[in-house]
C-alpha cells in the first residue's frame, strides 16, 4: 500500500459520488471493409481477405494529409514482440501500422450531436488482414478525473438522446464511420493484389459510404478502461488494485457492467450488485494492478512505477504503462478475430436457412437457373471460408500469438469471457452443413445428367431398333414365303398380319425395356430432406 492511499471505511464511501478515474477510455470499432468495396470488387474481395498476398498489399496502403503514422502505436508493437508478449509472426503477419487521424486538416463532422465529442476523442484507424476498419476512439480523462457515473454516463451516450429518448444511431460508431470516411478519401481507390506473377492483378475497388449510411457496415465494439488512478475524494488519495479487490468488488462489477440506476432523488449511481453475481477474474500478476475481462468492456488498473521486462531491448527501467498498452493492443487484435468469426457465422447460418428450401427443390427436380445461382453463390462462400477459418484458427491459440506465460494466461481467458470457442464450433458445424448440402447438389446434378445421356442413348436404340425390323423385314418375308407357303402350302394372306404382329411385339419390348424410368438415387448426406408434420 503506497504513503497516500485510501484508508476509508468502505461503508462510509459513496463510489458512484467520491470515486473519480485518472486515466483514458479505449473504444474499439471493428467495421467490416467489405460495405466499402464497390459491388462489382466484392466478389474478388470476398475470395482474396485474409490471404497473403491480401495481407502485403494492405500493410503497404498509407493515407494521405488527413493522417500520419501513429508512432506511439508502432513502438507499443516493438515493445510488445521486446516484452515477449507478442510472437513474430503475429507481429508480422496481423498488426497493421495504425494512422492518427490529423484533425487540424480535417473538418469536423457535420451532424450537431456528433460535433459535441469530436473535441474529446483521439482518433486512430488501421486496415487489418481479416479484411477490417479497426477504428480506435480515445478519450483521454483531462485534470483532476473524471466522476465515474459520470463517466459511464458519457459512455453510454446519455447526454445525446432526443426528447422522446430515441438515439437511432451510436455518436461513437457515427464518429468511427466519419474517421473511416476520411481514411477510404485519403488512400488510393483500390487495392491491387498480385495473386500470381504471370496472372495479372485483382484490383479491388473502394469507396467512402458517408456517415449516415442507409445500412451501417457489420461492426463489432467493445471499451477498455485504462487507468492509471482511481482516486477516493472523500480522503483525496488513491484507491490501491487491492483494496479495490476486497472492499469494492461489488463495484467494480457494476463498473463492467456498464449500467446506471436512478434513485428516488433522481440522480444517477451505480447499481447495488448482488455478491452472486461479482464473479470476475483478476488476470493481473501483481497484487497493485487490476486485469479484468468482461464481454463488452475490460478494466485495466495500474500504477505509476517503472518496470523491467524479460526480452527489452534498452538498459533502462520502462514505464509500467507501455506493458499495458501491448496487453490493449492484443485486446483489440482478439476482437478483430471474433469480427471476422461472428461475420462467417452470420452468414453461413442465413445460407443454411435457404437449404431446407432448396433440398426440396432438388429432390422435386424443379430447380430454376435462379436457384443454380443462388446454389453456386453458395459453393464460392464456402470456398472463401476455406481460405480464411483455418488463419483465424491458428491465430485464436493465445500461445502460438503471444510468448511469455503472463500474457497468453490473460488472452485464454479472454477467449472464452468472449466465447470465440463457441463460435468457432457454430462456424465449423454451419460449414459442414453447407458443404454436405453443396455436395449433394451436385451428386444430383451428376445423377441427372446422367439420366439424360441414358435417355439419350434409349431414343438412338429405338431408331436404330426400327431401321434393322425395315431393314430386315423383306427378307424375313421371303423366307416365310418360301417356307411356309411354297413347302407347307400355308396360304400366302398370313404374311403380312405375320409380319405386323412380330413388328409390333419387337416395338413394343424395345419401348419397355428402353423408356422404362430408372429409379432415383439419392446419395448419402448428413440431413434429410424436412418432413411436414400432419395437418
Amino acid at each position: 500500500m503506497s504513503a497516500q492511499s485510501c484508508n476509508c471505511d468502505p461503508t462510509t464511501v459513496n463510489p458512484s459520488e467520491h470515486f473519480f478515474v485518472k486515466g483514458k477510455v479505449h473504444t474499439f470499432i471493428a467495421l467490416n471493409l467489405h460495405d466499402f468495396v464497390r459491388r462489382n470488387s466484392r466478389k474478388d474481395f470476398e475470395r482474396l481477405r485474409g490471404s497473403h498476398v491480401f495481407a502485403r498489399a494492405v500493410r503497404e496502403i498509407a493515407p494521405g494529409s488527413h493522417f500520419a503514422e501513429d508512432r506511439n502505436e508502432a513502438e507499443t508493437i516493438k515493445r510488445g514482440h521486446e516484452f515477449q508478449v507478442f510472437r513474430g509472426h503475429l507481429k508480422d503477419d496481423w498488426l497493421y501500422p495504425t494512422h492518427r487521424l490529423v484533425k487540424e486538416n480535417a473538418p469536423p463532422p457535420g451532424d450537431p450531436s456528433v460535433v459535441k465529442e469530436w473535441d474529446n476523442y483521439e482518433f486512430g484507424i488501421r486496415l487489418s488482414r481479416a479484411g477490417f476498419l479497426e477504428v480506435k476512439l480515445t478519450r483521454v480523462l483531462q485534470g483532476d478525473g473524471e466522476n465515474i457515473t459520470v463517466l459511464l454516463k458519457k459512455l453510454m451516450e446519455m447526454g445525446h438522446r432526443d426528447e422522446k429518448g430515441i438515439q437511432p444511431k451510436s455518436v461513437q460508431v457515427k464518429l468511427a464511420l466519419y474517421c473511416a470516411d476520411w481514411f477510404v478519401r485519403s488512400i488510393p481507390n483500390l487495392i491491387r493484389v498480385i495473386e500470381n506473377k504471370n496472372a495479372n492483378p485483382t484490383d479491388i475497388y473502394l469507396e467512402p459510404i458517408g456517415q449516415s449510411p442507409d445500412e451501417l457496415p457489420y461492426r463489432q465494439r467493445y471499451t477498455t478502461l485504462f487507468l492509471r488512478e482511481i482516486v477516493c475524494r472523500k480522503c483525496g488519495c488513491r484507491i490501491d488494485a487491492e483494496k479495490l479487490r476486497t472492499d469494492y468488488g461489488k463495484t467494480l462489477a457494476a463498473i463492467l457492467e456498464g449500467v446506471l440506476v436512478e434513485n428516488e432523488n433522481g440522480e444517477l449511481t451505480l447499481p447495488d450488485m448482488d455478491e452472486e453475481t461479482v464473479r470476475f477474474e483478476d488476470l493481473a500478476s501483481w497484487t497493485d494492478d487490476l486485469c479484468i475481462f468482461a464481454p463488452e468492456r475490460a478494466l485495466i488498473y495500474f500504477p505509476q512505477k517503472n518496470i523491467y521486462l524479460s526480452g527489452q531491448t534498452g538498459p533502462d527501467a520502462v514505464n509500467y504503462e507501455q506493458y499495458w498498452e501491448c496487453i490493449n493492443r492484443g485486446i483489440e487484435h482478439t476482437i478483430v478475430i471474433r469480427s471476422a468469426l461472428q461475420n462467417i457465422e452470420y452468414y453461413t447460418t442465413r445460407d443454411l436457412d435457404e437449404v431446407p428450401m432448396l433440398t426440396q427443390k432438388v429432390v422435386d427436380g424443379t430447380v430454376t437457373d435462379e436457384d443454380k445461382d443462388d446454389i453456386s453463390h453458395m459453393a464460392q462462400a464456402v470456398a472463401n471460408t476455406f481460405s480464411l477459418l483455418p488463419l483465424l484458427r491458428d491465430v485464436l491459440v493465445p500461445s502460438s500469438s503471444y510468448r511469455a506465460s503472463y500474457a497468453v494466461n490473460k488472452f485464454e481467458y479472454l477467449n472464452n469471457v468472449l466465447h470465440l470457442k463457441d463460435i468457432e464450433a457454430h462456424v465449423e458445424r454451419n460449414v459442414d452443413e453447407l458443404v454436405s448440402f453443396v455436395q449433394f447438389f451436385s451428386s444430383m446434378e451428376l445423377q441427372d445428367e446422367l439420366n439424360k445421356n441414358e435417355a439419350t442413348i434409349n431414343r438412338i436404340g429405338i431408331v436404330i431398333a426400327l431401321i434393322a425390323v425395315m431393314v430386315a423385314g423383306p427378307s424375313f418375308l421371303a423366307d416365310y414365303h418360301e417356307y411356309a407357303v411354297n413347302a407347307h402350302r400355308i396360304p400366302a394372306w398370313t404374311e403380312m398380319p405375320l409380319f405386323l404382329v412380330i413388328t409390333a411385339f419387337s416395338i413394343a419390348l424395345v419401348l419397355y425395356l428402353r423408356l422404362k424410368k430408372p429409379r432415383r438415387k439419392f446419395p448419402a448426406r448428413k440431413f434429410d430432406v424436412p418432413h411436414h408434420p400432419p395437418e
